[in-house]
C-alpha cells in the first residue's frame, strides 16, 4: 500500500513537471514570436511559392496556430472585426511624386505611367509546377513604384523602382532583392533609378528607352 501510494505521488509529480515544461515552452515560443514577428513575416514571404520543409510544414503550421486566435468561442465561427479607415492626403511621397512628374515628362507622350502597381497586376502566377495560391500570395503584397504601359493596348512594358531613403532599411533590401529575382524569372525589365537621376529628363528618357 505504501509503495502504491509512493508510485502514485511520483507519477503526479512527473505529470506536473511535464505540464510545467510544456507551459514554459509555450511561453517561450509565444514571446519569441511576438518579438520576432516582423522577421518571421519577412522570412515567410521569401519562402512562399518555394518547396521545402519551412514552406510546406513550419510556416503553414504557424499560420494555422495564429489564425486559431481569431476563432470565436461560440459555434466555432471566425471572429469578424470592424476596422476604421481614413483617406490619405497623398498617394505618393514627395520623392515619388517628383519621379512621377519627371518620368511623365520623359516618356509620357508614348507610355502611360502608373504609380505603385502590385506585381499581381502584371505578372501571371499560374505557372506549371507550383502552388498557384501560394505563388499569388507571395507577390500580392509586393509592388513596384512605377509601371510603364503602351497607350494602345495598355501592355506592361517596364517596371521602375525609385531607390530613395526607404530602400536603405534592411527589411526593404530583402524585399527589393526578392522583387528583382521575381522579375528576372518572369523576364520582365526593371529599371532602378535614384533621386539624383531626376535632374535630367533627357538622360532618364534614354535610360528608359534602353531598358524597354
Amino acid at each position: 500500500m505504501e509503495i502504491s501510494h509512493t508510485i502514485s505521488s511520483m507519477l503526479e509529480l512527473f505529470g506536473f513537471l511535464i505540464l510545467c515544461v510544456f507551459a514554459l515552452i509555450a511561453l517561450i515560443v509565444s514571446v519569441t514570436f511576438f518579438l520576432a514577428r516582423k522577421k518571421y513575416y519577412n522570412m515567410r514571404e521569401l519562402y512562399r511559392g518555394k518547396s521545402g520543409f519551412f514552406a510546406s510544414v513550419i510556416f503553414p503550421f504557424i499560420d494555422w496556430v495564429a489564425s486559431a486566435w481569431n476563432y470565436a468561442d461560440k459555434g466555432g465561427e471566425i471572429s469578424k472585426y470592424i476596422y476604421s479607415y481614413e483617406a490619405k492626403q497623398f498617394v505618393m511621397s514627395k520623392s515619388e511624386h517628383d519621379a512621377f512628374d519627371t518620368i511623365v515628362d520623359a516618356v509620357g507622350s508614348n507610355y502611360y505611367v502608373f504609380p505603385q502597381v502590385h506585381l499581381s497586376v502584371f505578372l501571371n502566377w499560374k505557372v506549371r509546377g507550383q502552388n498557384w495560391n501560394s505563388a499569388m500570395r507571395h507577390i500580392n503584397q509586393k509592388s513596384v513604384d512605377f509601371l510603364l504601359c503602351d497607350k494602345k493596348w495598355i501592355n506592361p512594358k517596364l517596371a521602375i523602382e525609385l531607390d530613395d531613403a526607404t530602400h536603405e532599411r534592411e527589411e526593404r533590401k530583402e524585399r527589393d532583392g526578392e522583387v528583382e529575382r521575381i522579375l528576372k524569372v518572369a523576364r520582365f525589365p526593371l529599371l532602378r533609378i535614384h533621386y539624383s537621376d531626376l535632374s535630367n529628363a533627357t538622360e532618364l528618357k534614354d535610360r528608359i528607352l534602353k531598358s524597354l
